[in-house]
């Protein structure tokens, strides 16, 4: 969603909405970290890396999907990351040692039976919160966020008063898993998600460009018959959604 995979010259092509986007504010040297099926971790420290080596004006981090395993098989000269989903190609090894892209799917599909979205979230707003200070505080310079896949739903991370559990969206009722619980205890863990949101700086909302608004719900086409990702339409599109709070944020930072 932020590198323009599938597009010609992918980070370089002119209509990329992150490429628009900066250009609207006349910034001439335009940096594209991102990498293709990364996660939310691998974002968070390449970015911390990016911030240790250089200064940026501006930074725009584009969070990923939740959630999305990224692992590491093995030490070898050449990548040998999963993303534990069935992709169609073993890894192979030295020393005759292969891992088959089913098992590895059937790996991922365990962990994902395991997980609960709250604990990526909580993840999320100590990134956020970790690459504010830096920029901000430290770098004196700007930093905005972009939700690309984020499920969550609107004002999921504003603390309501409620009095009934149907008073929770579908996806929070289904985050506590209000069917197997009393009322009791929902509330208790629906205070303590957010009393743990609010312990690490909460989400915000202020450095984010679309905090409820994830971009691939506006995805209009694709880069290729065979590949799903945005496409040309699209990147003009995102451009012109972003553009205006963009230059808004930005002029209220300064």
């Amino acid at each position: 969603m932020t590198k323009g995979h599938g597009l010609p010259d992918t980070i370089n092509n002119p209509r990329l909405w992150v490429n628009q986007l900066l250009r609207s504010v006349d910034c001439t040297a335009i940096t594209n970290l991102s990498q293709t099926g990364r996660n939310n971790h691998w974002i968070f420290l390449e970015t911390i890396g990016a911030l240790i080596r250089q200064e940026y004006d501006i930074v725009i981090v584009g969070w990923s999907a939740i959630p999305r395993f990224n692992f590491n098989v093995g030490l070898e000269l050449y990548s040998t990351m999963t993303n534990l989903v069935n992709s169609g190609a073993s890894i192979n090894l030295n020393n005759y040692t292969s891992y088959d892209s089913r098992w590895l799917a059937s790996l991922g599909d365990q962990l994902r039976r395991m997980h609960n979205d709250h604990w990526d979230f909580l993840d999320l707003i100590k990134y956020v919160n970790t690459l504010i200070e830096i920029q901000e505080q430290n770098r004196k310079g700007h930093i905005f966020f972009v939700n690309t896949l984020g499920p969550w739903p609107a004002n999921y991370f504003v603390k309501q008063d409620i009095v009934l559990p149907n008073n929770l969206s579908k996806f929070e009722q289904d985050l506590l898993g209000v069917d197997t619980r009393d009322d009791e205890e929902i509330f208790k863990l629906y205070d303590m998600i957010h009393a743990q949101y609010q312990l690490f700086g909460g989400i915000r909302e202020s450095n984010w460009l679309n905090l409820y608004e994830p971009i691939h719900r506006l995805q209009i086409d694709n880069a290729a018959p065979d590949d799903k990702h945005p496409g040309l339409l699209t990147q003009d599109l995102l451009f012109n959604f972003m553009k205006l709070k963009f230059k808004q944020k930005l002029g209220n930072k300064c």
